[in-house]
């Protein structure tokens, strides 16, 4: 048994397979066949995307909780097949993975190097002010790279005024560096190591003298 879709005028087998079902037509299935309803469907949606989207996300709202409980139910009872589901995506989208795992190191990596700083300078008794966002901030004005040389490898929190020389974990007293010029600072005042470095810029030294404020530079060690 064959049918006829009224909008591509195909003859197709009368199934499920190429027709939707309809219980008003006597042939118990819709006019047109699949292939042109899922087109239907997708003019219909572009022409009417922003109010459907407002619509559903009302619809999310007020039922938060109810549609929470539901995907968490349907997860338990379809735990093998929402498994494949996310597998079978993250092998289509390995480059969006990889980026986005990347991206949670790094935050990870600097947000344990914030709590570790700021532990350090509470047992030293020293201010601790410095929030994750005035980190963000601060790279940023570096174009995120060491302020030191220039160069764009992972950063680190550099303190201007070493903590043995009392210099807190303060937005006046951070800076970006690289592992390598964080390690050749160590302990060293500012104005004693900066200057005799092969990579000494006038333009960096006034950009780092403007971010953190000469008062932070002139710090001194207590008696």
């Amino acid at each position: 048994m064959t049918k006829t879709c009224t909008k591509c005028g195909k003859e197709l087998p009368a199934t499920n397979e190429h027709f939707g079902k309809c219980s008003r037509n006597q042939s118990g299935f819709r006019a047109e066949c699949k292939a042109c309803q899922a087109q239907q469907n997708k003019v219909w949606y572009s022409e009417n995307r922003e109010t459907i989207l407002i619509v559903h996300a009302g619809r999310r709202d007020a039922n938060r909780e109810y549609m929470r409980r539901k995907s968490k139910q349907w997860y338990y009872d379809n735990k093998e097949r929402a498994k494949a589901t996310s597998k079978a995506w993250r092998q289509r989208n390995k480059e969006h993975c990889l980026g986005i795992a990347q991206k949670y190191r790094e935050r990870s990596r600097s947000l344990r190097s914030l709590y570790a700083q700021k532990r350090i300078a509470r047992i030293r008794s020293l201010p601790a002010t410095l929030t994750s966002v005035q980190w963000e901030l601060i790279k940023a004005v570096f174009g995120n790279s060491c302020a030191y040389c220039g160069e764009s490898a992972p950063l680190e929190q550099e303190h201007i005024v070493p903590v043995t020389r009392g210099g807190g974990y303060t937005p006046e007293n951070i800076i970006p560096a690289c592992t390598s010029c964080n390690c050749s600072k160590g302990n060293k005042r500012f104005e004693d190591w900066y200057p005799k470095q092969k990579f000494y810029s006038a333009d960096r030294e006034a950009a780092i003298l403007r971010t953190v404020g000469r008062n932070a530079i002139q710090q001194r060690e207590s008696a």
